[in-house]
């Protein structure tokens, strides 16, 4: 893992780099780096021609550069979500690798490399906060259709799934500086990467090859930076989600902070909150305080 970051981390300005001059920078040798491309080229659209080791201009976040946005490209990092805090508005944090990705409530997140790890800092208005994981949820949704024609779905509350299998997922975080309501948007999509977790898939096993990730982080970025017009109608974008809910009409699995049972999952409020149905008594689950939820059938 560390020689495979360390030529990544040779890479990412320039885009390419000589064998020779690669091996003097890591101290590897050039069999070893041959062996470590190889390795590589399972996940990132790298190669060597002659003896110039290449990063695709597409596959590498580096060559991004947003209107509007101070985007940061780094390839090991506890998590960026953590560390886009310490950002200023406008920000991206992308990274190859988190070593201490997080999830929703605390959960630990895999990021290996090949997958785009990614955090956003930008202010919104307080009125439309709480929607926002029922916009980012359709945004990802339109992404993966436009993009690669793949019709994906939503998990409660706001996982995206293909064919049942989580392909991405988001954590949303805010805080109030002065009286201005800030978000930091962490998103992770699975795309050359091989998730090691089972319910899980990438976009290179749906498509069957490796996949560019600039056009899915140059579009991603594109649709957040005109959130807060998304945001405006609301109606709109609830019953986008509600279409596209795969966990409607199923039987569940639930574990929420006092309670674990099963129940059948029969609709959702105009707050987002899931209700389910339990010998024919119905209640209401809210994302906050419902830990874990797998479909049973």
């Amino acid at each position: 893992m560390l020689a495979k970051l360390t030529i990544l981390d040779n890479l990412k300005e320039t885009g390419k780099i000589g064998l020779e001059e690669l091996s003097l920078k890591t101290g590897l040798l050039r069999e070893q780096i041959m062996q470590t491309i190889q390795g590589l080229s399972k996940t990132y659209l790298i190669n060597i021609d002659g003896d110039i080791v290449k990063w695709l201009p597409a596959d590498n976040p580096s060559t991004i550069r947003p209107w509007g946005w101070n985007i940061n490209h780094v390839v090991s990092i506890g998590s960026t979500q953590i560390a886009i805090r310490g950002m200023g508005l406008w920000s991206i944090l992308v990274a190859e690798h988190q070593y201490s990705g997080r999830g929703r409530h605390g959960k630990g997140w895999i990021s290996d490399l090949g997958g785009l790890w990614i955090s956003y800092r930008l202010p919104v208005k307080p009125w439309v906060a709480n929607v926002i994981p029922i916009a980012l949820s359709i945004i990802l949704i339109k992404i993966f259709e436009q993009i690669f024609g793949l019709k994906a779905g939503i998990k409660w509350p706001n996982d995206i799934v293909v064919n049942d299998k989580k392909i991405a997922g988001m954590i949303i975080e805010g805080e109030y500086v002065s009286d201005t309501m800030i978000v930091n948007i962490g998103v992770g999509i699975n795309v050359n990467n091989e998730p090691p977790i089972p319910g899980t898939t990438s976009l290179k096993k749906i498509v069957g090859k490796l996949v560019p990730r600039n056009p899915i982080l140059a579009s991603l970025t594109g649709w957040i930076s005109r959130l807060d017009k998304i945001l405006i109608d609301r109606e709109q974008l609830e019953s986008m989600y509600r279409d596209h809910l795969v966990t409607l009409n199923r039987r569940v699995y639930v574990e929420t902070l006092t309670e674990v049972f099963e129940a059948k999952a029969v609709d959702i409020d105009e707050s987002g909150d899931l209700i389910v149905e339990k010998n024919g008594i119905k209640k209401k689950l809210n994302p906050l305080t419902t830990l874990r939820i797998r479909h049973l059938d």
